[in-house]
């Protein structure tokens, strides 16, 4: 698996999926969901069943589910330990080990397939690594890399958010419809 390929913003991209489809967004507008997953991530897993569009929203619904528990104050017993055994469930076949290099330690884990890196994002957030917020635009969880960070984050590093995109779109087309009150 491709380590620096892979960012927080996947956690992001699986939780909007999931989002699309509790909203009701169309099986269109779902579709266009994974499929974007899949061109900018790839499949899940190594088999052929994380291809499927049902796994992923499968997997997408259950991220989802844990970031917003995680990202709730003092959440309630019960969900948080259902949390932490789904958590510990889905990266039953990571290892870990420290590294240190270069004057600072590193953690090194041992993932397969992307569910892993997705799920010890997860985890890290559950340990308070990352901090989780709701998207200002489309209302998906994410991880926040940046403290002014209100938005979903871009699929690659040194791209756009696509939510902050549609959201200046928006503004834009919003402010041309205006008519001026100068003349």
């Amino acid at each position: 698996m491709a380590g620096p390929m892979v960012s927080v913003a996947v956690v992001g991209a699986l939780a909007r999926i999931a989002r699309v489809a509790a909203t009701n967004g169309g099986s269109r507008a779902l579709q266009r969901e994974v499929e974007r997953f899949f061109r900018d991530y790839g499949p899940l897993g190594l088999d052929n069943e994380s291809s499927r569009p049902t796994s992923v929203l499968s997997e997408a619904k259950l991220v989802e589910w844990c970031l917003c528990v995680i990202a709730e104050n003092n959440p309630e017993p019960v969900a948080a330990h259902q949390v932490a055994a789904t958590i510990t469930q889905r990266l039953e076949d990571v290892e870990r080990q420290i590294d240190y290099h270069d004057g600072r330690f590193r953690d090194l884990p041992s993932v397969t397939d992307l569910v892993e890196f997705i799920w010890l994002y997860v985890g890290d957030a559950a340990l308070g690594r990352y901090e989780v917020r709701r998207c200002a635009e489309c209302g998906a969880f994410f991880l926040v890399t940046d403290n002014r960070q209100r938005y979903c984050p871009p699929p690659t590093r040194g791209g756009k958010s696509r939510c902050l995109t549609r959201r200046q779109m928006r503004e834009k087309r919003v402010a041309q419809r205006v008519p001026s009150s100068h003349g």
